[in-house]
């Protein structure tokens, strides 16, 4: 998961080993979901993929595996990303699937360098959204696309990961509340209208909230 830097501590190993198992035992069924979501939705299949806050890659692992698609798995959480890098190695898609240590506001990448560019459940995390989504801009290919925001693919994706996640915290759904909720979506709505990027369109539906915008040529 991808934050600012203030907020990096919360991820030593302990956290990083804790984020993981939910990755892997409550939510791993969405990713393939999603993975699917967004090749269908762009039909991007080839080229250069960015996936911001990939924590554990497994997103990023389910974009490689379903096009031809060179995927940078972007996270600043080192311990995260070890966990990541192995798990990567273990599908064999090393190839394929790059691990890359930074931020969402100083990405390692040339103008114009990734066509299609995704991240889930992290944009409630960053600061100086407005600077973060010029970033994205920056980086994007002319014609390239941008999917930002979060969900679980599907209404019973939500309802089974929504049931497994209270037994393991009660204040799931309130917690999800703090970070979504009409006060939110303004802010990100005004972030967005600061930024350089001319259009975006912001869709609530059941595969979740997404905030999607193509850079012009």
């Amino acid at each position: 998961m991808v934050t600012n830097p203030q907020n990096y501590k919360k991820f030593d190993k302990k956290g990083a080993e804790r984020f993981a198992d939910t990755a892997e035992k409550v939510f791993a069924p969405a990713y393939p979901v999603l993975a699917r979501l967004f090749i269908k939705r762009f039909n991007i299949i080839s080229g250069v993929c960015i996936d911001i806050g990939s924590g554990t890659a497994a997103l990023a692992i389910e974009l490689a595996r379903i096009s031809r698609l060179t995927v940078y798995a972007l996270d600043h959480a080192d311990e995260i990303q070890n966990i990541a890098e192995k798990k990567v190695n273990d599908a064999g898609m090393s190839d394929r699937v790059k691990i890359t240590r930074a931020d969402v506001l100083k990405m390692p990448f040339a103008d114009n360098f990734a066509d299609l560019i995704v991240s889930r459940g992290t944009v409630f995390f960053w600061n100086q959204l407005h600077k973060a989504f010029g970033e994205i801009y920056r980086v994007l290919k002319a014609g390239g696309s941008a999917c930002i925001g979060s969900g679980f693919g599907s209404k019973e994706l939500k309802k089974e990961i929504t049931r497994k996640m209270l037994k393991r915290n009660p204040d799931f759904i309130s917690n999800g509340e703090k970070r979504m909720n009409p006060k939110v979506e303004k802010r990100i709505k005004d972030a967005l209208d600061k930024s350089i990027v001319p259009e975006y369109k912001v869709t609530r539906d059941d595969t979740g909230f997404w905030i999607v915008f193509t850079k012009e040529f």
